[in-house]
């Protein structure tokens, strides 16, 4: 028998999703730190935008790195400088640290 944490009483089965806490990606416990990177705008849809990294020595030529909106925050700059602050985890996984 499992405890329902919304009510403190026990339940025969699994809690249903509703009734659970989830934490979000961008909460402490679920994104880890922050990164806020300076980068250059090139193309932007309605769920990502396509950045290349000005300062990025190791990637050749103008590699365009796609990230979702949904994970991000974008502050302009002008109309292709910007400044995405993004999950350590993304970024790396994207290359940018």
């Amino acid at each position: 028998m499992t405890t329902n944490p919304a009510s403190g009483h026990g339940t025969s089965g699994p809690i249903p999703v509703e009734q659970t806490e989830r934490k979000s990606r961008f909460s402490p416990e679920g994104a880890g730190r922050g990164c806020q990177i300076p980068l250059t705008l090139r193309q932007e849809k309605p769920l990502a935008i396509a950045v290349t990294d000005p300062n990025a020595k190791h990637l050749v030529g103008t590699k365009w790195i796609w990230l979702p909106k949904s994970k991000i925050t974008i502050q302009r700059q002008s109309a292709t400088d910007i400044v995405v602050t993004i999950p350590e985890w993304l970024a790396r996984d994207k290359g940018l640290i």
